[in-house]
């Protein structure tokens, strides 16, 4: 399988991995904070079974972060754990932020739908009246041209 990561905001290729082992575990880091594509491409994948992989992101800091910064800040362990609950504290609101524009957007679309739904059956009424109508009218024709009315 190939692996693929881009940065969305400017279609930056930032790292492509091929896999050929079965299992395996693929790390990447990146510095931006924006939307990233991850693409997962079967290549070589021959066997009639599916391919499956599973993904586990794990956002904020790597422990390496805060070593350097305790040395290069000269922190002792309980500042540098309130910088790491304060980084923690602003992943947590970065992803509420997150979830109310995709409640936003859901909400949007789910609106729009319910308005588009309730003309469907008056669409429906109105063909089906025009149709009764129609037969009505050619009956009535039909039965005028036998000279049976």
């Amino acid at each position: 399988a190939e692996v693929t990561l881009t940065d969305s905001d400017d279609d930056k290729l930032l790292k492509v991995v091929t896999v050929n082992e079965k299992r395996g575990q693929i790390t990447f880091t990146t510095r931006s904070e924006l939307k990233h594509l991850l693409c997962v491409a079967p290549v070589g994948h021959t066997s009639g079974k599916p391919m499956v992989f599973s993904l586990q992101p794990a956002l904020g800091h790597p422990d390496s972060y805060y070593e350097e910064l305790a040395e290069k800040e000269h922190m002792d362990r309980l500042q540098l754990e309130v910088v790491r609950l304060n980084d923690q504290l602003a992943q947590i609101l970065s992803e509420v932020d997150y979830m109310k524009v995709r409640e936003v957007e859901f909400h949007e679309s789910t609106e729009a739908m319910d308005r588009n739904a309730k003309w469907w059956p008056i669409i429906q009424i109105c063909i089906l009246l025009f149709t009764g109508v129609m037969q009505v009218k050619h009956l009535k024709k039909f039965f005028q041209d036998k000279k049976l009315v």
